[in-house]
Parts: C-alpha cells; structure tokens; sequence
C-alpha cells in the first residue's frame, strides 16, 4: 500500500494555500476523545463534521459513494481529493494526511520528536543541540515493496545526545513488510546514513532508478546485497518472510534505522 504523500496536497494547494470555507468553526469534540490517533478514514469523517455524505460529496465534486468507501476505510482517496478537503474544510494537511499537528491548517511544518531503538542506542553519545530532518514519504511505484519517494512538509528532531556519523534520513513507512521487526505502516524511522549497517538491521535503501523500501539487512558480497522482508499476511494472519537480492552496482545509498516514531 502507497502513502499519499503531503507535498502532493500542498502543491495542490498552491503554495500560498487556497482559500477555505470557513464552515469548519472549531475544532471538533471527537478529535480530543481519539485514542488512539484517527486514521486517515476517521479523520475524513471528522472533516466532514455534519454534512450529509451526499452534501459533502457535492462540494468535492465526487460521487457520494466515494465519500462512503473512504471513510470505510474499502479505498484510499487520492492526493487530488485530499487537497480538496484541506480547501474546503480548512483542515491542514499534516493532521488529515498524517494525523499529525494542529487541525486547522499552520504555515509551518509539523514536528515530532523520535524515541531511540535497535543497537544504535546502546552507542549513543552527547552530541551537540537537538537538529530537524526533513521526513520523505513512500509512495507506491508499480513495483510491490518498492516506492517513489518525495519530500513531505514535515521534520523530525534527532534526540541530542545521539552522536550521528552521516547525514540523517528519515522517511515514513508503508506497507506491512516490517511489522515482524516493529515497523508498522505510518512509522517515522530515521536513518543514519553515515554508519554500516549490522545483520538483522532494518534499512533503508534507494536503488539508482528511484525506488526505495525498508527492508531487513541480511548481508552483502562483492557484487550482491541480500535482504529480507515478509509477505501480507494469510488468512491465519502469519506473515511468510521472502528474501530479496540485488545487485550492488544497482543500489544509491543504504542507511540503518536508528531511530523510530511510533504512532498511535
């Protein structure tokens, strides 16, 4: 499953914003009540407010069924009706794409704050003040557990004390691929790309052609590099691990995860 990313909504949007229909007045009760966080069919439902499904489907301009399968959660909206929905409903992009920040719309990006996991933790060592990296999305490319990234209007802190070796990346993860390692779809994982990847590291990798995935690290040769990920899970809710191999010369950069943003 592919991640509509933010940066299509706001490009959309323009980079000014698009006026907004002030009807949305405040921030509606069941946003405080949600535990955990909404998903992106609650958040639609939220934004709708009182509306009638075939109301609030006249003012996008879709069909009321649509409205009905997405906030089902059957199919997922596309970035152009997303943006519509931030027009319309003033509702900022972060919150309805990601769930993240205010729910009105807010000139400046959102930020998270990250909790350290996996090895790089017991390395850690003072460093210097707290710095923001851009976070990039994943979305689908064609090519099941492979993605086109693209930058998203939101950044996340690397925690002080982490002592970094390279540049940092962090990207939000897709699929279900990862869950067996805690990596579930809408995590935020920060990548140093700086440091060497260890057996059973969980990775990000960018090939040549531009798509990228989170895998599992399993090892590299001279000429290969050996991954691992697990396939959707079955009808008794197992996931089957299936390995992948490519070739070196094929890959643009690799970096482990250091760092994980758990969401509700």
């Amino acid at each position: 499953m592919g991640l509509l990313t933010k940066n299509m909504v706001y490009q959309r949007l323009g980079h000014g914003g698009m006026s907004m229909n002030k009807q949305v007045q405040s921030i509606p009760a069941e946003i405080a009540r949600s535990e955990p966080a909404p998903t992106l069919a609650e958040r639609l439902r939220i934004a709708r407010g009182r509306q009638s499904q075939a109301a609030f489907a006249a003012s996008l301009g879709v069909h009321k069924n649509s409205i009905g399968s997405y906030e089902s959660g059957k199919t997922k909206p596309d970035s152009e009706f997303l943006a519509r929905v931030c027009g319309v409903c003033g509702v900022s992009p972060d919150w309805l794409l990601l769930g993240e920040g205010p729910y009105r719309r807010e000139e400046s990006p959102a930020s998270v704050e990250l909790t350290e996991s996996g090895p790089a933790a017991d390395k850690a060592e003072a460093g210097p003040a707290v710095m923001f990296v851009p976070v990039t999305g994943l979305a689908h490319c064609g090519i099941e557990g492979w993605y086109n990234p693209s930058p998203l209007a939101l950044s996340v802190s690397v925690p002080p004390h982490y002592s970094r070796q390279g540049d940092m990346l962090a990207v939000i993860a897709v699929g279900n691929s990862m869950i067996p390692d805690g990596i579930r779809e809408g995590y935020v994982v920060m990548c140093d790309c700086g440091r060497e990847p260890a057996r059973d590291d969980a990775v990000f990798v960018e090939k040549l052609n531009g798509s990228a995935s989170i895998k599992r690290y399993v090892d590299r040769d001279e000429e290969w590099l050996y991954l691992q990920g697990w396939l959707k899970p079955n009808e008794r809710g197992e996931q089957l691990p299936y390995s992948d191999q490519l070739r070196l010369d094929s890959i643009k950069r690799m970096a482990p995860v250091v760092f994980v943003q758990r969401r509700g």
